[in-house]
């Protein structure tokens, strides 16, 4: 099967699958979120946050629900879940944001990571 064909299929299966659910998404959103979905599949994103149409709890348990349809019908959506990281929702890629992240611990930099919950931030 031609690439862009699986691509179009798994787009089909995401509109059938928000339609299933009941999620009444405005045709921009929808687009968007169909355009997050393609994003995370094809490799170019490993993570996008779901900022549009939904505040929490609603919208994870929209995404929640509608990725648990979309994986029952299609492989190349099985590796997509909802993140939720104080009250931002993300879909990631498990497999592309752990391959992101240990591709960032092999760099020959040391990582610094930043404490913000302290004034001033430290290191």
């Amino acid at each position: 099967m031609e690439e862009a064909q699986v691509f179009d299929e798994m787009l089909t299966v995401v509109d059938s699958c928000i339609a299933r659910v009941g999620w009444r998404l405005r045709p921009h959103s929808k687009r968007h979120l169909s355009n997050d979905i393609l994003a995370l599949c094809t490799g170019l994103r490993s993570v996008t946050l779901v900022d549009y149409d939904g505040v929490m709890p609603e919208l994870q348990v929209n995404l929640s629900r509608l990725l648990y349809h979309a994986r029952q019908e299609s492989m190349i959506l099985k590796p997509l879940r909802v993140m939720i990281i104080s009250d931002m929702a993300y879909l990631i890629h498990v497999r592309g944001l752990s391959e992101l992240a240990f591709s960032s611990l092999q760099l020959p930099h040391q990582l610094h990571l930043l404490d913000t919950e302290t004034d001033p931030p430290r290191l």
